[in-house]
């Protein structure tokens, strides 16, 4: 019975024992199992993510880089561009104002200003010989003057011009056609002041002429420069568009200081038939009178022996008394150009009639003296001279004859403000007087207001 309960205990333990082996054998080969599969796993998936990663990583740093390059690529070749753009578009500007204060066409002004007034005044050929001439020269002096300034190749430049010369006989005679048929509508206006406009009206005529020739110079030197570093810039703007800078800077500057020379000439013109009209207008209607009365008691008396005798006559007077101004004593006129004022000199007002008529109311003739001829004679003379100091010293006569000559002479200048396109002030000096001004237009500016009309393009 014990050996069985031995035997019993035992297989109890070795059970126990085979369990526990069996166990560990299992620990142990799954701790194997496990380890080759984590290495398996971790050699796989470091593999895999090694491969994703790279390739993602590659792909990821090309885009940047990529990216990158492109950015800084396109922003200095846009800088580089941008420099060469702008360089060129300063060259241009540089170039249009260089027109503006050294284009000075060389041929004299009188010479251009006398043949645009006459044109359409003749028939003749010859008026448009000496048209063509001035046209060519100052087109010309334009094309070389862009040519040198834009650095064009001599090919280049004797190629615009002669470009210009095939056309320029047509662009003339258009022109020429032009002028003549605007100076005949301005030659049948009718003058409504003394003051000729014949010289500024036949500029402010040539103004819309040039411009208009103006534009087509531009585009026969814009055709020229097809193949030069600044084509680009002329392809794009296109002639309607560059035309108005070269008209603003090169055609209003010269056409403002032929027109100034347009206006001097008329003036100079007409000095002595403004003075004459002056004169006509002063002498006849620059007068002032005055009425004046004197009632006076006149005593002649006449020693006696005993007694002297006396005489006295009453008299009532009136007196007219008329000033106005002899300009054969002192009359100037003088058109001053650098300041832009005509200055009148007139002499002092001076009595030119004093008419008396004198009544004599009542006689008292003495026993030795009566009131006789010559009695009459010396009433007459005292009344006279006492009416004629009453009328200068005691009335504002003297200062009306100035007002009226002042008043005439504005009537006879003011029109001018609204004829001319750029008026004169007028002054006016009495004697040893004080200047006055009549008409002020000192706050003009004559390149300001010529330059208003001047072709704009």
């Amino acid at each position: 019975m014990e050996q069985l309960k031995f035997k019993k205990k035992e297989f109890f333990i070795g059970a126990f024992v085979i369990l526990v082996l069996i166990i560990a054998v299992f620990v142990l080969i799954g701790k194997k199992v496990s380890t080759d599969a984590f290495e398996t796993g971790y050699q796989r998936g470091n593999n895999d993510g090694f491969l994703k990663g790279n390739s993602s990583g590659f792909e990821r740093g090309q885009m940047y880089g990529d990216s990158l390059g492109f950015h800084r690529g396109d922003s200095t070749g846009f800088a580089r561009g941008f420099d060469s753009k702008h360089a060129d578009i300063l060259k241009i500007e540089e170039v249009f104002k260089k027109l503006k204060y050294k284009f000075k066409p060389t041929i004299h002004y009188s010479r251009i200003i006398d043949n645009v007034a006459s044109v359409g005044s003749s028939g003749s050929d010859g008026s448009y010989k000496e048209f063509s001439t001035v046209m060519n020269s100052i087109n010309t002096e334009l094309l070389t003057f862009l040519s040198d300034n834009f650095e064009l190749e001599k090919k280049d430049r004797n190629h615009i011009l002669a470009m210009y010369r095939k056309e320029s006989h047509k662009m003339n005679r258009v022109a020429y056609k032009h002028l003549s048929y605007l100076n005949k509508q301005t030659h049948l206006e009718k003058e409504k002041t003394i003051f000729s406009k014949r010289n500024i009206q036949g500029l402010n005529n040539f103004d819309s002429v040039l411009g208009d020739q103006i534009c087509d110079v531009v585009s026969i030197f814009m055709k020229a420069t097809v193949a030069d570093q600044y084509s680009t810039f002329f392809m794009q703007a296109g002639a309607k568009e560059v035309c108005p800078y070269v008209a603003s800077y090169a055609v209003r500057p010269y056409l403002v200081k032929l027109k100034e020379k347009g206006i001097i000439k008329d003036y100079d013109n007409l000095k002595i038939s403004i003075k004459k009209q002056v004169t006509n207008q002063i002498a006849e209607f620059a007068t002032a009178e005055v009425i004046t009365y004197g009632d006076e008691k006149f005593t002649y008396v006449k020693e006696g022996p005993i007694f002297d005798s006396e005489a006295t006559a009453q008299t009532s007077s009136k007196a007219t008394t008329k000033l106005g101004f002899d300009l054969m004593e002192r009359f100037e006129l003088k058109i001053d150009h650098l300041t832009q004022e005509i200055k009148i000199q007139l002499p002092t007002p001076h009595i030119v009639s004093h008419e008396v008529s004198t009544k004599i109311r009542d006689i008292d003739n003495g026993w030795l003296i009566k009131i006789g001829p010559s009695q009459l004679n010396d009433i007459n003379y005292r009344i006279n001279k006492s009416l004629r100091k009453q009328a200068w010293d005691d009335t504002n006569v003297y200062y009306d004859a100035i007002a009226n000559a002042e008043e005439l002479l504005k009537v006879i200048f003011s029109p001018i403000s609204s004829s001319m396109p750029y008026p004169y002030s007028v002054k006016v000096k009495f004697g040893n007087g004080r200047e006055r001004i009549l008409i002020d237009h000192s706050n003009l500016s004559m390149p300001k207001v010529l330059n208003a009309s001047t072709f704009k393009g």
